[in-house]
């Protein structure tokens, strides 16, 4: 039994585009202002010690500048907040302009109506293709109060969830038995 000789990246996106995601922007202060960037490679990677993970692509102009401060945060989007990841992943324009955010206690830029913001410390970087694995340690972190949807990326577009999740088997049981390891997969 063999493999095909090589996987295309238009087959890449087509079969890896039904796995849906969340989409983030990442955000640091530097010298110049704030950087930002749309990042959609994005993950809880432990809890103990509090580490996450972001991919930001190699001709990232953004990352290089937030590498360089050494800290960041990730903002969660809800769903309508469409135009603002957008407006983060376009070239050649200051991407913070009429955009309203708030500095957090590391200067990181909060953007206003994030679902949640994750404050982290870059730990750690690893080649892997044409992106970069980015592990960073958890400082601080807050979700919003308001119940929203989280905007999602499926299929090469944006994507909703078309109503509230329900309360599935495995938060049931975590909440009943205190099961730690079903609490981290609902969570």
């Amino acid at each position: 039994m063999g493999f095909p000789d090589q996987v295309t990246p238009q087959q890449m996106r087509t079969v890896l585009g039904h796995f849906a995601t969340g989409l983030t922007v990442v955000t640091a202060l530097d010298s110049s202002g704030p950087v930002g960037f749309t990042c959609q490679s994005f993950t809880s990677l432990s809890l103990e010690p509090p580490l996450i993970s972001i991919n930001p692509t190699k001709g990232s102009s953004s990352w290089p500048k937030i590498r360089q401060v050494g800290h960041f945060a990730v903002n969660i989007l809800p769903t309508g907040a469409e135009q603002l990841a957008l407006s983060f992943s376009r070239r050649g324009i200051d991407r913070f302009e009429g955009i309203e955010w708030r500095p957090s206690a590391a200067e990181n830029p909060h953007l206003t109506g994030a679902l949640a913001w994750v404050d982290c410390e870059l730990e750690a970087e690893h080649d892997a293709g044409d992106h970069t694995i980015a592990i960073a340690r958890v400082r601080q972190l807050s979700a919003s109060d308001t119940v929203q949807q989280p905007l999602l990326f499926f299929r090469g577009d944006f994507a909703a969830l078309h109503n509230e999740p329900a309360v599935s088997p495995l938060r049931q049981r975590s909440e009943v038995l205190g099961d730690s390891r079903a609490s981290a997969l609902s969570a």
